[in-house]
């Protein structure tokens, strides 16, 4: 039905596609709807234009019997207009307005204030992670090394692993338990807040990779979580209050200046 129509000249290209009453369907409707492209079949095609018609039909029967309901459904479609326009507005001037740099300062004084509202709902850990060909012949001296605790031995780890593992994470960030879990495919079964200790090591060895996972710390769910975890989370509070706060002064400042203006009338209650 409509082979070729994407090769066809410019002025051709709104041609009638389709006709459902005075409603047309253009070539150029279609394109900028997103129902074909370059490559679709013509079955293709005619599938959405047999769409669009049904949904005309549907319109037409649906206006034939609202009866006096159609205007509930305009004031709907008012008060949804109208409801953009003011989140459009909102935003515009959120984002003119709103300071959205939030120093390490502030981050840590509002840390301070509210920690103890800011508890963890599971717990997280930080740890390193290394990953092995079963085959691989380092096996021992990386684990000697994943023992021990000072710099030196953690220098040497990260050289090792470099040349040697399939994957390693030894800078180490706080992350949710389940996380580490599913990276390193082990069970709560095997890692819990039952068994966890710091400086342990836990493995996960197949035929093909070991997995070795040293806790440096964790943090039980219901306990402060620490701040570089939570400063992220802090940082958005912290916006989202300055926003609501903005807001809040902007549209109380509009109230006044409407009641005062006399743009605003407000009946004295009988």
């Amino acid at each position: 039905m409509f082979t070729g129509c994407m090769n066809k000249p410019k002025e051709l290209e709104d041609s009638e596609v389709a006709r459902f009453g005075n409603q047309i369907l253009t070539e150029n409707q279609l394109k900028t709807s997103g129902f074909f492209g370059t490559t679709d079949s013509a079955e293709y095609v005619r599938t959405k234009i047999n769409e669009w018609i049904i949904r005309q039909a549907l319109l037409e029967k649906a206006y034939e019997n609202l009866g006096n309901r159609d205007k509930d459904i305009e004031n709907q479609v008012n008060e949804y207009r109208n409801t953009l326009y003011i989140h459009k507005h909102r935003q515009l001037l959120l984002s003119k307005k709103i300071d959205t740099l939030i120093s390490t300062t502030q981050i840590q004084e509002y840390y301070n204030k509210f920690k103890e509202e800011l508890t963890l709902n599971y717990p997280i850990v930080q740890a390193y992670v290394i990953k092995l060909a079963s085959s691989n012949l380092q096996q021992d001296e990386i684990l000697k090394l994943l023992r021990m605790n000072d710099e030196k031995s953690l220098t040497e780890l990260k050289t090792l692993c470099y040349q040697n593992s399939t994957c390693y994470m030894l800078n180490p960030k706080w992350i949710p338990l389940s996380n580490l879990l599913d990276m390193t495919s082990l069970t709560s079964q095997t890692i819990n807040m039952n068994n966890i200790a710091k400086g342990r090591i836990y493995y996960n060895n197949t035929d093909e990779e070991n997995v070795y996972i040293k806790i440096i710390d964790f943090v039980k769910s219901g306990e402060e979580p620490p701040l570089d975890f939570i400063s992220k989370k802090i940082e958005e509070m912290i916006l989202r209050k300055r926003k609501e706060m903005f807001l809040t002064k902007y549209e109380n400042e509009l109230l006044q200046e409407a009641l005062q203006h006399k743009k605003a009338i407000v009946k004295a209650e009988e």
